[in-house]
């Protein structure tokens, strides 16, 4: 493909400079190159594997550059990994309050739910924690004097 497009470059540059008979046989000799070139890269093609996705097929003939559509594809998908890590993170929240909730209101599953938690990657220490929250996820809620849990605060 190299040699095509540099064969069209010279095919291209040399009349610009035309010196008379020289520049006439380098001429022929560039278009029988090119037509050589063109014959092997046509037998050639069968044996090339190319997926080219139908979006950015799309994205070219309607003249749009196909630089945008990788950029554009690349932002979507750094939106969607920081959605989903922010789904992640709340997950993890919830599975550690869970457990913490658990532990608490039913000591003698205290056991079953270190192992549990073990078995996802996490320690014990989320139950040493007054909010079943670890350090990491920072997201630390700290309760209102006179307030219950689950009551709304008047006024």
């Amino acid at each position: 493909m190299k040699t095509v497009v540099q064969t069209l470059y010279n095919l291209i540059v040399t009349p610009l400079e035309f010196q008379g008979t020289s520049s006439e046989d380098a001429l022929r000799r560039d278009i029988s190159n090119l037509a050589a070139q063109l014959a092997h890269l046509h037998r050639a093609a069968p044996s090339v594997s190319v997926n080219i996705p139908p979006d950015i097929i799309q994205y070219v003939e309607d003249g749009r550059n196909p630089d945008i559509y990788t950029r554009e594809f690349v932002e979507l998908v750094q939106r969607n990994n920081q959605r989903l890590k922010g789904k992640s993170d709340a997950l993890a929240a919830f599975r550690d309050i869970l457990a913490a909730d658990i532990a608490g209101a039913m000591p003698e599953m205290r056991g079953e739910v270190v192992r549990v938690l073990e078995s996802v990657g996490v320690g014990s220490e989320v139950l040493d924690r007054e909010d079943g929250r670890t350090e990491d996820q920072g997201l630390h809620i700290k309760k209102e004097e006179g307030v219950e849990e689950g009551e709304a605060k008047a006024g």
